[in-house]
């Protein structure tokens, strides 16, 4: 499916990168069922290593979010698991300042070391944090015709992945995440 003929190529990366983040995180922590609170209607055109859910209350090994809101947080310790992941825009990707001033995006802009506090705030243990969703271009939203204009196609997901690995995330990240338990 060429997935950026219906949505831009950063939800596309986004969701790729976060797919690749946490498989990496399960295969750290042996994660078998893990699941998505609330749902991303991008990632479920994706085959993915997770379940959607509408309810964080559920059993499992690990909860995430992409949509890391005050009240998300709250919501997610009725988890019955050990971990949480946490996810937010990076305050500091130019183009979190992009969304703000001309797409006002409701987001949660953060710093690792926002999201790091707000998790400790909600009474969770900090087990691990850090950047994804590192590709070359800054985070602004692009449509698909955007996408297919710049000549950006689903077959470059994999290549542009290599990007993760660069210095400079610190910037350069369209998220950062935080993995923790409830205390």
């Amino acid at each position: 499916m060429n997935l950026s003929k219906y949505v831009g190529i950063g939800e596309v990366y986004r969701v790729a990168s976060q797919i690749k983040l946490i498989e990496l995180l399960a295969a750290k922590h042996d994660f078998k069922r893990i699941f998505e609170y609330p749902m991303d209607p991008i990632a479920a055109m994706f085959k993915k290593p997770w379940i959607q859910v509408s309810d964080p209350c559920c059993q499992g090994d690990l909860l995430f979010t992409w949509k890391a809101f005050p009240q998300v947080i709250q919501a997610m310790k009725r988890f019955q698991g050990p971990y949480l992941l946490f996810i937010a825009t990076n305050k500091w990707n130019l183009g979190a300042y992009l969304q703000k001033l001309y797409w006002h995006q409701k987001e949660v802009y953060a710093s690792i070391h926002d999201l790091w506090f707000q998790v400790i705030f909600q009474g969770f243990q900090v087990v691990d944090a850090g950047y994804y969703d590192c590709p070359p271009w800054p985070d602004a939203p692009l449509s698909s015709d955007d996408s297919r204009h710049l000549g950006l196609k689903d077959s470059w997901i994999q290549n542009l992945l290599a990007f993760e690995r660069l210095p400079g995330k610190f910037f350069r990240a369209h998220h950062v995440y935080c993995l923790a338990r409830l205390m």
